[in-house]
Order: structure tokens, then C-alpha cells, then sequence
């Protein structure tokens, strides 16, 4: 599993658990909406460290952790 495809399912899940639209998180989080349907989206889109920043500081349930997983990959519970 590629966690930039769990980073992008688990920022869908916050935004709809707040019952936000992309354009009001993107509002929120300061970041472009594309660039955020992008993340949700597409399982290969690698998002920028400050956008990664950005999101963890207006969802609720991101973790300090996301910060590192832009294109890294899950293997057997590992880090690849």
C-alpha cells in the first residue's frame, strides 16, 4: 500500500467526517483545490511537504506523522 494512497483516503475521510466540501478544507488549509483533489484522488500524486503541513493543521486526526509520508510505500508493515 502506498501511503501517499492512504494519506489521500485519510484526508477524504476527515473532510467528509467534518462534512466539508474540497473547496472549504482547501479554504481552510490554504492549499489549491486541485491540489487537494489531487491527493484524494490519485494514488500517485506526491504532495508537497508544506501542502502535507497545511492539511495537518486544519484536519482534525492528521497525525505529526503525515509529514513523512509523501511517496513512501508500506511493505509487510515497513516503510519501503
Amino acid at each position: 500500500v502506498r501511503l501517499t494512497e492512504a494519506f489521500g483516503v485519510l484526508v477524504r475521510q476527515l473532510r467528509r467526517r467534518q462534512q466539508w466540501t474540497v473547496d472549504q478544507l482547501a479554504q481552510k488549509a490554504r492549499v489549491d483545490p486541485g491540489e487537494l483533489r489531487s491527493i484524494e484522488r490519485d494514488p500517485h500524486y506526491r504532495p508537497r511537504p508544506r501542502v502535507v503541513h497545511h492539511l495537518r493543521r486544519a484536519l482534525p486526526g492528521v497525525d505529526r506523522g503525515a509529514e513523512g509520508l509523501q511517496g513512501q510505500e508500506v511493505t509487510q508493515g515497513r516503510r519501503a
